[in-house]
């Protein structure tokens, strides 16, 4: 299951990078690129050598959710929903995280890492609100849309899990249900993420 999400993070990598380097794409935009790019390496290069190597890649496995995260705001676009009197205490707190995970954390991070993905849908659901009153569906960029719907899907099928991380994975009975079901929900993820980049729309 690992190899399948892995494989499908590698397949949106390249056919990014063969549209906007081949193709000429315009559809295209930039803060993708550092999403599939961040995806691939990190998921199908960066952690897997560490944990087999290393054996441990927690400090690697935080500051991975962490950029995603971060890319994930510059994608969707949140600064303009945030509003400017919320955005310097959510960059303060991205600040204090950040070095949080770098230099205090031992363990993976996946209370911190829900609390994150909960702002961002939070946000995203606001925009797909406000997109729906003004009748603006057809129109949504599909490259946000796509993304918005995988990271959806990952959080409803992933987010009891990340919850309770620590007392699952402390459990042998249940950790490899555990595995498979986080897995699983990679792969919605990364599914999100080919559509995002096979499925454009049109021009017109």
């Amino acid at each position: 299951m690992a190899f399948l999400y892995k494989v499908i993070f590698g397949i949106a990598f390249l056919t990014y990078w063969y549209r906007c380097l081949v193709n000429k794409d315009i559809r295209l935009r930039w803060p993708y690129a550092l999403l599939y790019s961040t995806a691939f390496i990190f998921e199908g290069i960066v952690l897997t050598f560490c944990s087999i190597v290393y054996k441990d890649n927690t400090v690697l496995y935080n500051l991975y959710a962490f950029i995603m995260v971060a890319i994930y705001w510059l994608c969707f676009d949140l600064k303009l929903l945030a509003g400017s009197r919320w955005l310097y205490l959510i960059y303060s707190f991205f600040l204090l995280e950040f070095c949080y995970i770098l230099f205090i954390a031992k363990s993976p991070e996946s209370r911190l890492y829900v609390a994150n993905l909960t702002v961002i849908i939070l946000l995203l659901l606001i925009k797909y609100r406000q997109k729906l009153d003004y009748q603006e569906l057809a129109s949504w960029d599909r490259q946000e849309l796509f993304v918005g719907l995988g990271i959806l899907l990952f959080y409803v099928s992933s987010f009891p899990l990340l919850v309770f991380y620590n007392l699952l994975i402390g459990n042998q009975d249940v950790k490899h249900a555990y595995n498979l079901l986080l897995k699983v929900g990679n792969v919605f993820l990364s599914l999100g993420y080919l559509a995002s980049v096979l499925c454009l729309k049109k021009e017109e």
